[in-house]
């Protein structure tokens, strides 16, 4: 069994929840608690990338990018609104720029574009120590809760 790398950049790292099913197999993903209302970004996500975010060349998979950015937009939209709803991926597009590799910490960085009573638009950047590593652009659905989607 291989150690997946747990180490945060300060103690204002914070884990999320890891027992919620895919996320329990992605993380430890971490929120950084030193924001403030007053900072731009509603939230901010990072992690330290493992051996299993990695594909055959070594590389934080490209899936596991995707999967970071779509739970930083995500949570970003949610916490941007008063009463969070369940936000739902209507579209999530990403541009891969550079590869990041294991122990390499990553970190996003989400802008809110616009909101209407039913829908988000966000973008994300995700930010490594050699700078700009993947970016995407997403649309969320804001109207409806969980209860209901069922």
């Amino acid at each position: 069994m291989t150690s997946i790398p747990t180490t945060r950049p300060s103690p204002a790292w914070l884990p999320l929840d890891s027992d919620r099913g895919f996320q329990e197999l992605v993380g430890p993903i971490f929120r950084d608690s030193s924001l403030t209302p007053d900072d731009p970004e509603p939230l901010r996500l990072g992690f330290r990338v493992a051996a299993k975010h990695c594909n055959s060349a070594g590389v934080c998979h490209g899936g596991m990018l995707a999967t970071f950015m779509d739970q930083a937009l995500g949570m970003s939209i949610a916490a941007s609104i008063d009463a969070p709803p369940f936000t739902p991926t209507l579209n999530l597009s990403i541009d891969f720029i550079q590869a990041a590799y294991v122990d390499q910490w990553l970190e996003s960085r989400v802008r809110i574009i616009h909101r209407t009573k039913g829908t988000g638009y966000c973008d994300c950047t995700v930010d490594g120590p050699q700078g700009l590593i993947a970016r995407a652009h997403a649309v969320f659905r804001l109207s409806r809760t969980a209860s209901s989607e069922r």
